[in-house]
């Protein structure tokens, strides 16, 4: 299996964490990557089909879901640290973005074409937007309560479109911002 040859973690803030892949990914050269919620953590394998773990820097962060942008960054969520994180798939460097307020529960983060991150969460009924140039979180709260643990970005309409699948009432929710 995957993680097989790989010891449980033995930093005292991941002890007890086990191995597993949740959400998976390709890089640019094709090779292998998921999100290790329990080992906090990105798994990275190599054409040879040797794995790494490439740590969180936010120690039980619980990555979730992501995707690959044009440039090779995997942006994806921190689920317990109620951050959005990217690892630049060349360097396999992470770095953190906080989200506010706390307990907001990010699920899915997916880049859009001008760069923006847009972020679904399970714990505030909001969609989140990034920059990651600035820093800046716009937070879009929904009509409804929801819980989308998919967002979809449609970077072929004219503004940027977003739909949410909101699983509480079985309903699709599209937003579209000005530029």
């Amino acid at each position: 299996m995957l993680f097989d040859d790989k010891p449980l973690p033995s930093d005292p803030n991941r002890f007890g964490q086990l191995n597993y892949c949740y959400m998976m990914d390709q890089d640019a050269q094709g090779n292998f990557l998921c999100t290790a919620p329990e080992a906090s953590a990105i798994a990275r394998s190599d054409g040879e089909g040797n794995v790494r773990l490439v740590p969180t820097p936010t120690p039980n962060a619980y990555p979730r879901r992501g995707y690959r942008d044009t440039n090779n960054h995997f942006w994806f969520t921190e689920f317990f640290a109620d951050n959005v994180a990217m690892i630049d798939l060349n360097s396999d460097k992470i770095t953190e973005y906080p989200l506010q307020p706390r307990h907001i529960s990010p699920y899915y983060a997916r880049p859009d074409r001008t760069g923006k991150i847009w972020i679904s969460s399970t714990g505030s009924d909001r969609l989140l937007r990034l920059d990651p140039a600035t820093g800046k979180v716009v937070k879009y709260l929904m009509p409804v309560p929801y819980d989308a643990r998919k967002v979809v970005v449609d970077n072929s309409a004219d503004r940027i479109t977003v739909w949410l699948p909101n699983k509480n009432h079985g309903q699709l929710i599209r937003v579209e911002v000005a530029d």
